[in-house]
């Protein structure tokens, strides 16, 4: 006999965010994190963002995604613009090989005493990657706000 797809989970499998394999490629790929729950989520609660993509951990936890960059500058340009948008915990990962890696491992330039723990699924938002990272991200924040002031 044979069994019909039920209506309703196509309609559903449509309307959640796509679950992908994390990237397996030599060089670091960021993303940047804007979410980690314990199921998948519809596209709806990421308000029409684009390009959201989820991973399931091993863990058990679905983390939800936004961007892809080879980057960091424009990865950490992205971090800002979803900070801007109301996504205050938002923060930079980073794969290489289908496995994530630490920030310093994908060249970001982090203070001697910083460590960060991989297996945690929230990192704090306020995370010191050094002097250059801070100063960019303050950059553009500067240009977004001249751009809304003309």
């Amino acid at each position: 006999k044979k069994i019909k797809p039920n209506k309703t989970s196509k309609n559903i499998s449509k309307d959640v965010v796509p679950l992908i394999t994390p990237p397996n490629d030599d060089s670091p790929v960021l993303r940047v994190q804007i979410g980690a729950f314990n199921r998948r989520m519809k596209k709806s609660v990421f308000n029409g963002m684009p390009n959201v993509v989820g991973i399931k951990g091993d863990d058990g936890l679905y983390r939800f995604y936004s961007g892809s960059f080879t980057d960091k500058f424009k990865a950490a340009q992205h971090k800002v613009d979803l900070t801007l948008s109301g996504y205050n915990d938002a923060f930079i990962v980073a794969f290489q090989k289908g496995k994530r890696i630490s920030l310093k491992e994908a060249g970001f330039d982090v203070k001697k005493n910083f460590t960060e723990n991989l297996e945690e699924f929230m990192i704090k938002n306020d995370i010191e990657l050094g002097l250059s990272h801070i100063q960019q991200s303050i950059r553009l924040l500067k240009e977004k706000i001249v751009i809304w002031q003309k």
